[in-house]
C-alpha cells in the first residue's frame, strides 16, 4: 500500500527503515517529504543531513542543519544539538577549522555538554 504525501509520520518512519537497510536515497526522500510535519521537522530535519552525509554529499546535510537553525521555532537546546551535528560533519569531512569554531563557541556556552571539554581539550594541546 503506497503512503500519501499526508502522512508525514508514517514516511518519517519509513525513513528511518531504509537508512537502518542502507537505502539513503529512499530515507532522504522519505525524510525530505516528513519535513512538512512541523513536529517532526527537527528530527526528519537532522536525519536527512546524517544521510546526505552518509552517502557522502556534505553540502546539501550543511544546508539542511542552517535550514533548522534559521527557523524561528527552535529552542536554544535544539539549536545546540544542531550546532553539535554541524561540527560533527565538518571536521568529519576534512572542514576540522569550521567545525573546531562551532565546537569553541558550544564550548564557551555549555562547557559540559556532550564530549565538548574533551574536544576543546584536544584543541589546546
Amino acid at each position: 500500500e503506497e503512503i500519501g504525501e499526508s502522512d508525514p509520520e508514517a514516511r518519517y518512519n519509513l525513513g528511518i527503515a531504509y537508512k537502518e537497510m542502507g537505502l539513503l536515497d529512499e530515507a532522504a526522500e522519505e525524510f525530505r517529504l516528513s519535513r512538512s510535519n512541523p513536529a517532526l521537522f527537527l528530527g526528519a530535519s537532522c536525519l536527512l543531513a546524517e544521510t546526505f552525509a552518509a552517502k557522502g554529499d556534505l553540502a546539501p546535510a550543511l544546508v539542511t542543519l542552517d535550514e533548522v537553525l534559521a527557523t524561528e521555532s527552535i529552542s536554544p537546546d535544539e539549536a545546540r544539538d544542531v550546532r553539535y551535528q554541524k561540527a560533527l560533519l565538518l571536521t568529519q569531512n576534512g572542514k576540522e577549522e569550521e567545525g573546531r569554531e562551532i565546537f569553541l563557541s558550544l564550548y564557551e556556552s555549555s562547557p559540559d555538554y556532550r564530549d565538548l571539554r574533551d574536544r576543546v581539550q584536544k584543541f589546546q594541546e
